[in-house]
């Protein structure tokens, strides 16, 4: 289970660094303070998982933590960080947040709204969340107020988690998206289960990365959107733009029908060419995106820096009442914007061709590729363009889409957050724990409503009147995805949980691969029919995202379709490799806790709690190369030649493991005894009320220690059973074996002796048939000799009176 309200001091909680943030906040913010410096805006706070609600105690704890924003600053080495890594910072905005501080007292609201009021801890209720002040001083607050709330529900709301085994789940799927060839990124800051959680899992991927890189894997993990674990990583940062630039833009100058390509030319203005260039393209839909994107860009800007820009521009006639009324007022004059890093203002690149590529966030994914390939056909675009992938994936969604691009020509990248940082398993019924799906947006700039339409009405956000007014102008057609239902979004409550070697896809048959929800929406260019464009299309000519060789089980006779292939085993001895490094891995995670066991002996400040994190997280990691020990040793071709030596070795190696952290658990249970005995007699002989309750809470910290390092023996001691009963399970089919053979031999030698007796009797047989047939032919020579000793001795007419017998009388 998650720890315990008591133990809230032990592990880190809350936000502590303001770089723990994703980048495209701090990309934003630099391009803001340039362009719109002095402008007010107000972002909300949405929970899509109505039925999951905050209680009152836990309400109470994000308002504290909320409160310490106020007392987090950049540090020197996160400034160095950020200059000499991100030099796409300009010097301008480096010294703006360097002395930039958090105002929660006068940028955040905050309130609970109880839907049964007793005053109790237990409470539950409906979050107010509304931010409000200068967008430059506001637009860091999103993140760390998302992922205080989410941790806030499984800190108080839900604790029926745990920790242990997050490591290994996300090193099992950073191994997988790598051995499939995915270029991929941490995405998990927003709704992160909490700190601590977001620190496994980057252990983990990290852990993948490093044996991805060992073996020559196809894959590639690139980077974290947090910038503060991408510091403590040494990873990249990564990420470019969020929809909320494309939302203040054209809420700003009103003007929605060029406000993606404003969007575009202020942010190509402050970064320059080849630099964040992901291109977004859902905000107002992607045919509208795709209409500015395919434009040359110009060398003027439609706005100047300061406080001109807070003026709106010329839009289409409103029907709305004029309290609600987009504003009709004249725009700016064009002011020159000087582009950097080299980009020629009176260039006739277009911004499809200057930006690496874009980013795929609502609707079909599939359909969307679909929609880029024509795009950049119709424009003569021949570059290998990057899709990044975003929209809640996991691991089989990935290799889906990656599939689709691929044969479409395109670099697919994946973006992966929710799915990493917030895949939990219930403890009492082992079923899936449904992470929280809360978003906030920008919902008013320079006093006017902003809204987000996208290519799936379920993310339709912002004032309902101004979303159906903008839909109005851009000519938009409503799209509706069936894979888009945010409620259901990682799954419902109830859901088969995932494991560190299973992904089911829960989105299955939601709609992907379905026709294109774009036809016919777009005005950018000739649509070609997709599937017949040379270049793109599969060798064997398939138009259809139809699985090849690739993406089949590779274990055919696990699935009862013949006998162990060669494949099948070379697939045994690559994972016995594969557990093999991870036992290494594991080893060396034994050597860290022996330390932080050291530190806890020696009163270093080393607390139970770390101690036991480390110990659970370990301990799930040894659950994890059972199982799959186990699997191993029961695949179809285990026992061949070629795999029973390294299956063997592998089975040993694990049993050696779990019995050396059975003596490291051995030794820290007589080290944590002594020092108890020892406080023990502190507290015997102390007269101090102070030292006393000291050596008592001492003993008693010493006391849940022991009691965990049982638990943890016992459960070890579990595991080397299990082994062993593998072993045994197999035991009565070798003795079966051993029992046929000796059947074999004493029948092998009972058939000896009765062919040696058979022989015997066949020689005596054929002896007492020579002996018949010499009686029988004496017979016949006795009877003949007899006959003709007669008629010799009776002469010739004794042949008419007939014989005479020896008595004298006639023979008749």
């Amino acid at each position: 289970m998650a720890p315990a309200n008591g133990e809230a001091g032990a592990l880190p909680e809350g936000v502590m660094s303001l770089l723990d943030t994703d980048l495209y906040k701090l990309t934003m913010q630099c391009a803001v303070l340039k362009y719109f410096p002095e402008v007010d805006v107000e972002y909300n706070f949405t929970n899509r998982t109505q039925d999951m609600k905050l209680n009152r105690a836990a309400f109470r704890w994000l308002q504290t933590q909320i409160d310490k924003l106020a007392n987090i600053t950049l540090s020197d080495e996160e400034l160095d960080y950020l200059r000499n890594t991100c030099t796409y910072f300009n010097e301008a905005y480096l010294r703006y947040i360097s002395t930039f501080r958090f105002r929660p007292g006068a940028h955040i609201h905050v309130a609970f709204h109880a839907i049964n009021n007793t005053n109790s801890d237990e409470d539950l209720g409906d979050i107010e969340l509304h931010t409000k002040g200068l967008w430059v001083e506001t637009i860091l607050y999103e993140i760390p107020l998302l992922a205080l709330t989410s941790e806030a529900y499984f800190k108080f709301c839900d604790r029926d988690w745990r920790y242990e085994g997050q490591t290994q789940k996300a090193y099992q799927k950073g191994l997988q998206l790598l051995q499939n060839g995915c270029l991929f990124s941490e995405f998990g800051s927003r709704r992160r289960r909490d700190y601590h959680t977001q620190e496994l899992v980057l252990r983990g991927l990290m852990q993948a990365r490093r044996e991805g890189s060992a073996n020559g894997l196809k894959g590639k993990f690139t980077g974290t959107s947090n910038v503060h674990f991408a510091m403590k990583s040494e990873i990249p940062p990564v990420g470019t733009v969020a929809h909320e630039w494309f939302m203040g833009v054209a809420a700003i100058t009103n003007d929605y029908e060029n406000a993606s390509e404003t969007a575009l030319k202020y942010w190509l203005a402050t970064f320059g060419k080849g630099v964040l260039g992901i291109a977004l393209t859902d905000t107002f839909g992607t045919p509208v995106f795709l209409n500015a994107f395919r434009k040359p860009i110009p060398s003027y800007t439609s706005a100047e820096s300061g406080q001109a820009v807070t003026l709106p521009s010329v839009a289409a006639a409103s029907n709305l009442p004029s309290t609600g009324s987009l504003s009709t007022t004249e725009p700016p004059l064009h002011a020159p914007v000087d582009y950097p890093h080299g980009v020629d203002g009176n260039s006739t690149l277009s911004y499809a061709q200057v930006f690496t590529g874009v980013r795929q966030d609502s609707g079909d994914p599939v359909g969307f590729v679909k929609v880029m390939r024509d795009f950049y056909d119709s424009e003569g675009i021949k570059d290998k363009k990057t899709i990044v992938f975003s929209d809640s994936l996991n691991v089989e969604l990935c290799l889906q889409y990656k599939q689709a691009a691929e044969q479409a020509g395109f670099q697919p990248s994946f973006g992966v957050g929710t799915f990493l940082t917030n895949d939990f398993v219930r403890e009492s019924t082992g079923r899936k724990s449904i992470p929280l799906n809360i978003v906030i947006k920008i919902s008013k700039a320079a006093g006017r409503p902003a809204v987000k339409i996208s290519d799936n009405i379920g993310k339709n956000t912002g004032d309902s009147a101004t979303v159906a007014e903008v839909k109005r102008r851009l000519g938009y057609t409503e799209k509706e995805w069936k894979g888009g239902n945010e409620k259901t979004r990682w799954g419902a409550e109830g859901d088969a949980a995932t494991d560190a070697t299973n992904y089911n896809n829960t989105y299955s048959g939601n709609g992907y691969g379905q026709s294109n929800p774009y036809g016919g929406q777009g005005n950018y260019g000739q649509q070609a029919e997709y599937g017949h464009q040379t270049g793109y299309g599969t060798p064997d000519g398939r138009t259809s995202f139809e699985p090849d060789v690739e993406m089949q089980p590779l274990n055919s006779a696990a699935n009862g379709h013949g006998p162990p292939t060669t494949r099948d085993s070379h697939r045994i001895l690559e994972d016995c490799m594969a557990v093999d490094r991870a036992i290494d891995e594991l080893e060396r995670r034994l050597n860290e806790l022996t330390r932080i066991q050291r530190g806890f002996v020696s009163g270093n400040g080393t607390t139970t709690a770390q101690v036991d994190s480390m110990g659970a997280e370990i301990m799930g990691s040894y659950r994890a190369m059972t199982t799959r020990v186990k699997k191993i040793k029961s695949t179809p071709g285990a026992a061949n030649p070629q795999n029973a030596p390294q299956v063997g070795r592998l089975d040993r190696k694990l049993q050696k493991a779990i019995n050396d952290y059975q003596n490291i658990e051995s030794q820290f249970r007589r080290e944590v005894g002594e020092q108890q005995a020892r406080q023990y007699r502190i507290l015997l002989n102390s007269d101090r009320r102070g030292q006393s309750q000291a050596a008592l809470r001492s003993v008693q910290q010493r006391h849940d220690a022991i009691q965990q390092i049982e638990r943890t023996m016992e459960e070890l001691s579990h595991l080397f059973q299990d082994l062993a009963a593998t072993v045994l399970a197999q035991d009565p089919m070798i003795e079966d074996i051993e029992t046929k053979a000796v059947e074999t031999d004493s029948n092998v030698k009972g058939g000896v002796v009765h062919l040696g007796t058979a022989t015997t009797s066949a020689r005596a047989a054929r002896r007492k048939k020579w002996w018949c047939l010499g009686i029988v032919l004496l017979i016949i020579i006795i009877i003949v000799v007899a006959i003709v000793a007669w008629y010799f001795a009776a002469g010739p007419g004794a042949h008419k009176t007939g014989p005479v017998g020896a008595s004298g009388l006639l023979l008749v």
